[in-house]
């Protein structure tokens, strides 16, 4: 997909991890798969699935409740004190920035510090 600058207008996938521009129907770029890769790494290095926060009080997600989250929440991030690295800290920023077409390449993650 990296090869074609069209946008993918299909609407595939698991909801829980697709992107914001993905869960909200919008046209979407390849660097979508990078959002589902972020979040599959945030969930191996925390044990846990980033929605909801841990802070919240919601105790279960449905479609809407996620969708709020994965489009109008800050997108999840490395709680500093647990002790990850920078660069595990940034590659995971990268691949959670909200606007599709922003998160840089494969080719261009691959060349990330962390990696």
């Amino acid at each position: 997909m990296e090869s074609t600058v069209d946008c993918m207008t299909s609407w595939v996938g698991t909801v829980t991890y697709m992107s914001p521009e993905r869960i909200k129907g919008e046209s979407y770029y390849s660097d979508t798969d990078l959002w589902s890769m972020g979040l599959l790494m945030v969930e191996c290095v925390t044990g846990r699935f980033p929605y909801p926060d841990p802070e919240d009080k919601v105790q279960e997600l449905g479609f809407w409740e996620l969708m709020q989250y994965i489009t109008i929440k800050p997108s999840p991030v490395l709680d500093p004190k647990l002790g990850f690295s920078t660069e595990l800290s940034d590659f995971i920023s990268v691949t959670l920035r909200k606007s599709g077409g922003t998160r840089g390449s494969a080719a261009e993650l691959l060349l990330h510090p962390f990696i």
